[in-house]
């Protein structure tokens, strides 16, 4: 869960991932983003899910972008969440 929106207002340099992830029945593992198809980067998160991450904006240029959040959990089970992202790579 995202406690700050991100798909709102464009993002610029500093722009950060600020919210808490939780399992369903099993500890999350981990927790990772990517814009579009490029590598995944891992978000760190404390022992009660939260985290607070700038976003690597590096090498995205102006414009739409897909930003992907995945996490997975000690069973193996994979959930994605995928937002339609504006970035301002004037400011970035």
């Amino acid at each position: 869960t995202l406690a700050t929106p991100i798909d709102t207002t464009p993002l610029t340099t500093g722009a950060k991932l600020t919210g808490y992830v939780s399992g369903t029945g099993t500890a999350v593992a981990s927790l990772s983003y990517r814009f579009d198809n490029q590598r995944e980067v891992n978000i760190n998160f404390n022992a009660t899910g939260e985290f607070d991450q700038q976003l690597d904006l590096t090498g995205l240029s102006s414009g739409s972008h897909l930003l992907t959040l995945i996490a997975s959990d000690t069973a193996g089970n994979i959930k994605t969440v995928t937002y339609n992202v504006t970035i301002n790579s004037d400011t970035a």
